[in-house]
């Protein structure tokens, strides 16, 4: 606490840090309420494409099916689906 109460410019970044974060958390949600399961998964590979440049970036991502699923808020089985149409 000394250590807020004494700078300032600490107490600023630690607040930029905190609504960049919230910031984030809503345009996800909203993300959540507004945009389908395959808008997800597409936004999900263009951010797995764009540092790898990878033509199948799933296939290398260090995760299971499971996983890729929750990230999505799906089921695997939807992803599945989705994968097969895709």
């Amino acid at each position: 606490m000394e250590v807020l109460a004494s700078s300032p410019a600490m107490v600023q970044h630690i607040n930029r840090l905190m609504c960049r974060e919230i910031c984030a958390d809503q345009e996800q949600q909203i993300e959540f309420r507004n945009g389908t399961a395959q808008g997800r998964l597409e936004r999900l590979i263009r951010e797995l494409v764009r540092p790898t440049g990878t033509e199948r970036p799933l296939q290398n991502l260090p995760l299971k099916k499971f996983e890729i699923a929750q990230l999505l808020a799906i089921t695997p089985e939807h992803l599945s689906r989705l994968l097969r149409e895709h």
